[in-house]
């Protein structure tokens, strides 16, 4: 069995066209076909800006020191 994952904006009749290609010339094959829609990905959903913003509430939360950064040959 193979699996296929793409996500494919719909036209603006709300279909879209898939094609495949099985390898297999004239014999069957079985195709399933599932969709969900996705929310719209150019827009942060509503209120998770704040519900994130400060989000480490533990008070005992204590930062890891973050080490000292290389030394590299400039250009």
């Amino acid at each position: 069995m193979n699996t296929l994952h793409k996500v494919i904006q719909s036209d603006d009749h709300g279909a879209v066209r898939l094609e495949l290609t099985v390898g297999a010339k004239h014999r069957p094959v079985e195709v399933v076909v599932t969709w969900q829609e996705l929310q719209d990905m150019e827009q942060w959903p509503e209120g998770w800006h704040e519900a994130t913003a400060g989000s480490i509430q533990d008070a005992t939360f204590i930062r890891q020191d973050q080490g000292t950064l290389e030394v590299r040959q400039s250009f």
